[in-house]
């Protein structure tokens, strides 16, 4: 089961990680609107992604000999293909805020910095000095790593759950 989960998360994490290549291709430039476009687009792109852990238990399935694999292995097959994935996201999210766009986490700072509801004011200067601390914070990359792969992942539990649960109710064969 680790060799499948292990395949079927990297087929996964290709597909969240060329979505975004290509998103960052299409639309170079960072902009107001683009920003919460990216978000949305990150999300779904990694929900739609995590749809192959369906695919990954059909192969378990059917390899199976012994009969029906139970509902907590399959679960536990989504979460491992989640974590797979999780690992080349966030490797791809280091790689992309290191060296093919180094200037991301600043610029995307300064959008969120623009977008408080308070723009002046002693609220507004502690605001922007908590968000400083937490730029420092992420702009280190195992802190990036860790997030975004903890965000798969995260993602991944009910997609995994959910999908098992689906699969289960799948027909059997005679």
């Amino acid at each position: 089961m680790l060799k499948i989960s292990f395949r079927w998360g990297v087929y996964s994490g290709g597909i969240m990680v060329s979505a975004l290549l290509i998103s960052n291709l299409l639309f170079p430039e960072p902009s107001a609107e683009s920003y919460g476009l990216a978000e949305a687009f990150g999300y779904a792109t990694i929900f739609a992604s995590l749809g192959l852990i369906y695919l990954a238990m059909n192969e378990v399935q059917n390899r199976n000999e012994e009969g029906e694999v139970m509902l907590w292995q399959k679960i536990v097959l989504g979460v491992m293909v989640s974590a797979f994935a999780g690992v080349m996201f966030g490797i791809y999210n280091v790689v992309y805020t290191t060296y093919i766009n180094p200037e991301f986490m600043e610029s995307y700072y300064n959008h969120y910095i623009s977008q408080l509801p308070v723009q002046s004011g002693p609220e507004y200067e502690a605001t922007v000095a908590q968000l400083e601390q937490e730029k420092a914070m992420f702009m280190h990359p195992a802190t990036q790593f860790g997030a975004m792969a903890a965000t798969v992942l995260a993602a991944g539990i009910p997609v995994s759950i959910l999908l098992a649960l689906l699969h289960s109710r799948k027909p059997k064969k005679i």
